[in-house]
Formats: C-alpha cells, structure tokens, sequence
C-alpha cells in the first residue's frame, strides 16, 4: 500500500499542468512465463518436479532532463503451479530513484525500495543461497555521490540499509533468519601516468553492519588497486587490502536440569574477532559485437536466507553475444563458497558450495516484442549435511514493451 501511494504520487507529481509533455517517459511491460522445474523444494532426496505460469506486468514512470533523472518502478509477477497450486502467489517490487547533478563536479542519487515475494530463484546468481518458497518483505533505502576533487581525482560515497522480513515458524531456532543491515564505503580514484595507457589507482574502505536474531557481526575492510585498460576491448581491475570482522553471538548449551534426568538450554553471549584478507580481481572485455567479464573476490556479507554472517568466494563469468539486430546470446556462470563457523550445538554452521549455469536467448521481433528462452542449472553440495542437490529449469517467455510516452 505504502508502495503504491508513492508510486501515485511521483505519478501525479510530473505531470505538467497542461497534461503530459516533454520530458515525462512511461513505459508499460506485459508478459507471460511457461517454466518447468524439476525440483521446486530444492530438495537432495526428494525432488517434485512442476511446471509454472507465470504473468508480468511492470510499469516504469521517468522524468528525465539534463541534469536530473527520476523513476518510479513497479513489477508483479503472478504465478500458478500446476500440481502445487497452495504455492500460487503474486511477487511485488516497488522501487524510487533519483539522480541529480548539482554542479559539473558534484552528482549525487537516491533510491528506495519495497519487496515482497516468495521465489528468488534469480538471486542464487548473487549470492549462492537458494530460497525456498517462503515470504520475504524487503526495505532498502541506498545512496552514492561522486565529488571531482580534480580533473583526474574523484571522491565516492556509497551508503545502504536494508531490513528482511521472514515468515517463518518461530518455535525453530534454525528458522530465525531475520536481517537488518547498514553500512558504506568511501573510495578515492586517480588517474595515474603510467603503463602509457589509461590507468586508474583505487582506494577503498568501509564498514557493514548484519543484525541476526542471535548474532551480530561488524565488518571493517581496507582496498588498494587500480585499474587498466590494456587494449581498445580489454580492462584488468584489481583490488586487495586487509579485513576485520567482529562478532557477538549467542551459543546455546544443554545441561542437566534440576531434576535428575531432565536437561535445559543455557544461551550465553560470546564474542570472537578476526582478521583476513578481501578483494576482487577482474578481466573485461568489451568489443563491437561480444562482451564477457571475469572475476573472482572474497568479502565477509550479509547471507539473506540463511543465519548469520558468511565468508564468501565468488568466482564468475559473464558472457553477452549480438549475433544480429533480432538475435543475442547471454551466459552465466557462478560458482559460490559460502562459509561460516560458530561452536554451537543446536545451530549448524554453513559451509556450501554452490554452482549454477544460467543460458538464454532473446529474439526481438520489433522494438516492442520480444521471445526469451532459458535454461538454469543449480547445484548445491552442503558439507554439513554431506547433500548434494540439482535443480534444472527450463523457462520461455514472450514479453511487450508498451512506450506510451518517450
């Protein structure tokens, strides 16, 4: 409800007084989505398969001059199963955002955000954990500025919050997975005389903050690199410095009760520091027709989903290929170490690798209608259950833009 008042007002904000005009943009987008999952639980000895309908519909509001750029966004996502008709439900994403110029040196932007919904199955690409389907509202509010100290020194700011509402049952520990967290980074580039080709040197540092139920971690971190492009098509990014991370956290034991052969359950605070190292290296190619990037990183981050901060390794792929105006190609690759350790009986500790293959293709008839086909491979080993678990799905789609105002 909130969501959409805002969504009504910006709405009737940039409406000039004589009716739409200039720089006001609408765009409406409709869609269907038929799908087949083979394994909608994501379960290791058990898999259901199904198959998914899926209705779109997405309306974006903009207000776009020289200086400023404004959207209000919104998108649902309507589905049925087959077989499984009690998972049926509607996904809602709500989203603001505002950039400004406020002088040649000095940009600055806004965004919001209001989500709620119950399948996630693209955000295993970001993060490595796959959700179940169960409810989720999101509240996020994000802002970056960039200040040019000089012609070739830029100052960068980055700050985030965001909070994630579980439904979950409450009488299982394992369960609370609620998450609240903020935090920022401030980053310093150069250009840099060097190499005979545009160089960049890079300082970044920052701190996060992720509140779980029974655990909470601070994480400091410190980057040193640079970036450069080798050639016309190809940009190397490095960056590597020192972490810090603290934790304060509940461990739960079970001792002998007042009254002999019974038990109760102690929960005590403890808390643990440690240092490490973080960073990401890069390797991206941009040419006329193809472009594709490499990387791999490690940080300490929230793991929305699961219970407590996770260590994580990423090592990714990303492949785009215009055949022809109607034709392109997309690849992705993923691999994920998600990591955590904490000496407590009744909550496990995460270590999972994950691994997934997202392929598609987009025909584009025209400027406003266009065919997608895809296929997605998951595959999860959980060491701390000694489970392996696979998913494939395999998704087509036929989407129209609508610009009513451009």
């Amino acid at each position: 409800m909130i969501a959409a008042l805002l969504l009504a007002g910006l709405f009737l904000l940039l409406q000039p007084a004589d009716g739409w005009a200039g720089p006001t943009q609408l765009k409406l987008t409709m869609g269907v989505r038929q799908e087949y999952n083979d394994n909608i639980f994501f379960d290791a000895d058990d898999a259901e398969s199904d198959f998914i309908t899926t209705g779109i519909f997405g309306v974006d509001l903009g207000y776009v001059v020289e200086r400023l750029q404004a959207h209000a966004i919104g998108h649902w996502e309507g589905y049925t199963y087959q077989d499984n008709s009690d998972l049926d439900d509607v996904d809602q994403d709500y989203r603001l955002t505002l950039d400004y110029r406020f002088t040649p040196r000095l940009k600055g932007g806004l965004s919001g955000a209001y989500i709620r919904d119950f399948r996630r199955d693209r955000e295993v690409e970001t993060s490595g954990v796959v959700f179940e389907n169960e409810e989720r509202t999101r509240y996020q509010l994000d802002t970056t500025w960039e200040y040019l100290l000089t012609e070739i020194t830029a100052l960068n700011l980055m700050a985030t919050w965001w909070k994630d509402d579980y439904e979950r049952d409450p009488t299982f520990q394992e369960e609370y997975r609620d998450l609240e967290t903020y935090g920022g980074n401030i980053g310093l580039s150069q250009a840099l005389r060097v190499f005979n080709r545009p160089t960049y040197g890079r300082v970044n540092m920052g701190y996060y903050n992720y509140q779980y139920e029974f655990n909470e971690t601070d994480y400091y971190y410190l980057t040193l690199g640079f970036s450069t492009q080798l050639n016309e098509t190809c940009t190397l990014l490095l960056d590597v410095g020192p972490r810090y991370t603290e934790n304060e956290y509940v461990v739960t034991s079970v001792v002998p009760g007042p009254i002999p052969g019974t038990f109760r359950v102690v929960a005590e605070e403890e808390t643990s520091e440690d240092w490490g190292g973080s960073g990401r290296l890069s390797l991206a190619y941009a040419g006329e027709k193809t472009n594709w990037e490499a990387a791999l990183s490690r940080e300490i981050t929230a793991s929305s989903g699961q219970n407590e901060a996770v260590e994580r390794t990423e090592a990714r792929f990303d492949w785009r290929q215009r055949f022809t105006w109607e034709w392109q190609g997309y690849l992705t690759l993923r691999y994920f170490k998600n990591e955590s350790d904490r000496d407590d009986p009744l909550l496990s500790d995460i270590d999972e690798d994950t691994f997934i293959a997202h392929s598609r293709l987009f025909y584009r008839f025209n400027q406003d209608w266009s065919l997608r086909g895809s296929y997605r491979y998951t595959w999860e080993k959980d060491h701390e259950d000694d489970t392996t678990t696979e998913r494939n799905q395999v998704m087509m789609e036929m989407i129209y833009n609508w610009p009513i105002l451009e």
